[in-house]
């Protein structure tokens, strides 16, 4: 399972990670242009600080590396 967010909720209950980890083989966190600790110490993370036009074909391509090797 791989989720996509921004991590600018502050209500994560990091428990809904450990209940996603026993359902699916992986769990992996795309964090794009923001931060959270929880999300951060609960789940591998990969985080992309500014995500534009011009940066989107480099950091697709460097996550789809990134993933391969989580």
């Amino acid at each position: 399972m791989v989720v996509i967010t921004d991590g600018e909720d502050d209500n994560i209950d990091p428990t809904v990670f450990n209940k996603a980890k026993s359902i699916f083989r992986s769990v992996k966190v795309l964090l794009i242009g923001g931060e959270n600790s929880i999300i951060e110490e609960n789940v591998d993370t990969i985080k992309i600080q500014e995500l534009t036009s011009e940066s989107y074909p480099t950091q697709l391509r460097g996550f789809s590396l990134k993933a391969v090797n989580w």
